[in-house]
C-alpha cells in the first residue's frame, strides 16, 4: 500500500507516450484518428489521460470534466488535504454522511480484505507511519523498527473495525487511521473512464493513478529489471496494475519499502513486481496490493475469487540500484 506525500508506487503504471521511464507501458500502433492527451496530476502522482477524437474541441471538454471529477474525488480520498472527507475520517474516526464514493470503495476493501485473508487492510496506516519515524531519525537501526513496536502497532490494525454504510463511517476498536491510496487510485481511474464514456469517448487511455483502457485495441509492457517482462494485449476494455517494493522505500537498503504487510508488519519481499488485470482499475488496484504479501497458490485462489482477473508474477530479490 501506498502512504506517503508526494509519491506514489503507481510510477509502475505509466503510459509509455507519455513517461519513457515507464514500468508498466501502454502503447498503440499509429492510427488515423486524432490523439489528444492531457498530463497533470492525480492523487498526489503524475496523471494522463489519452483520447482518440477526430475533433479536438470535444476531446479537451471531455477532459476537462475528468479533471474536475479528479479533484472532486482528491476531496474525498487525499491524505494530504486536510479538508477531505478521509482526513476528517481519520481525525474524529468517525464521519457523519460520508460521501458515497467512500462507502462504496470501503466495501469493495473490505471483500477483498477477506478474499485475500486480510492481506489487504486499508487500516495499515499506522505501520506507515511507524516506519516512517524510525528511519527519519539519524540513529535509526537498519534493521527496522523493533519487534514489540510493530507488535504494538498492529493491534491498532484491522480493517473489519471500520463500520460503514450511507449514514455514518466509524473507526471502531483501536483503529487509529486508514488509507485508500492502495485502491482508491483505481477508482478514480474507474471513474474518469465513465465519465469519457457517458461523453461518447471510449477509445481511451487513462492513468489516474492505475492504468485503465477502453476499446481500441492497446498493449501494456510490464517492465523489469532487464527491460520488458511481457506485453498485454488489451483488446477489451480492461485495467492493469502493479505494485513494485521500490515504489518508495524508507531505507537504502530497499529491504523495508511501502508495501507493507498488515498481518506481519513488516514489507512484503516475496516479487519484484506483482501485476494484475482485472475488469475495473480499483480492483485491480487493490488485488495488486494484496498479492505482494501472498505465497503463490494463495495468489491463484484469490484470483480465482474474482471474475476475469490474471496476475503476474516477476521473481528477483529486491535491491535498491
Amino acid at each position: 500500500m501506498t502512504h506517503g506525500h508526494g509519491w506514489s508506487r503507481r510510477r509502475f503504471v505509466v503510459a509509455a507516450t507519455l513517461a519513457a521511464s515507464a514500468a508498466v507501458a501502454p502503447w498503440r500502433a499509429a492510427c488515423a484518428t486524432p490523439r489528444w492527451t492531457w498530463r497533470g496530476v492525480a492523487m498526489g502522482a503524475r496523471a494522463s489521460l489519452v483520447v482518440e477524437h477526430p475533433e479536438r474541441a470535444v476531446a479537451r471538454s471531455v477532459v476537462e470534466r475528468c479533471v474536475d471529477e479528479i479533484r472532486r474525488l482528491e476531496r474525498v480520498f487525499s491524505l494530504f488535504d486536510p479538508s477531505s472527507a478521509l482526513s476528517r475520517l481519520n481525525r474524529h474516526r468517525v464521519l457523519d454522511q460520508p460521501p458515497p464514493e467512500l462507502v462504496e470503495v470501503l466495501a469493495l476493501a473490505r471483500r477483498v480484505g477477506d478474499a485475500s485473508d486480510g492481506a489487504f487492510d486499508v487500516s495499515v496506516q499506522p505501520l506507515w507511519t511507524l516506519y516512517q519515524r524510525h528511519f527519519s531519525r539519524a540513529d535509526a537501526d537498519p534493521r527496522g523498527p523493533t519487534a514489540s513496536a510493530v507488535e504494538a502497532t498492529l493491534a491498532h490494525v484491522g480493517y473489519r473495525d471500520i463500520e460503514s454504510d450511507t449514514d455514518r463511517v466509524r473507526l471502531g476498536g483501536a483503529l487509529r487511521a486508514i488509507t485508500l491510496n492502495g485502491i482508491a487510485q483505481g477508482f478514480v481511474t474507474d471513474r474518469v473512464v465513465r465519465v469519457m464514456s457517458e461523453h461518447g469517448l471510449d477509445r481511451v487511455l487513462v492513468d489516474a493513478g492505475e492504468v485503465r483502457a477502453g476499446s481500441g485495441g492497446w498493449r501494456v509492457g510490464v517492465k523489469g529489471a532487464s527491460g520488458i517482462e511481457q506485453v498485454i494485449a488489451l483488446d477489451r476494455p480492461r485495467a492493469v496494475a502493479t505494485s513494485a517494493p521500490t515504489g518508495f522505500v524508507f531505507e537504502p537498503s530497499g529491504r523495508h519499502h511501502h508495501l507493507l504487510d498488515p498481518l506481519r508488519g513488516a514489507s512484503a519481499n516475496r516479487y519484484a513486481s506483482v501485476t494484475v488485470q482485472a475488469p475495473t482499475a480499483a480492483l485491480a488496484d487493490a488485488l495488486s496490493t494484496a498479492c505482494a504479501s501472498l505465497a503463490r497458490e494463495r495468489i491463484a485462489a484469490l484470483a480465482r475469487a474474482f471474475d476475469d482477473v490474471e496476475v503476474l508474477l516477476v521473481d528477483g530479490p529486491v535491491r535498491r540500484i
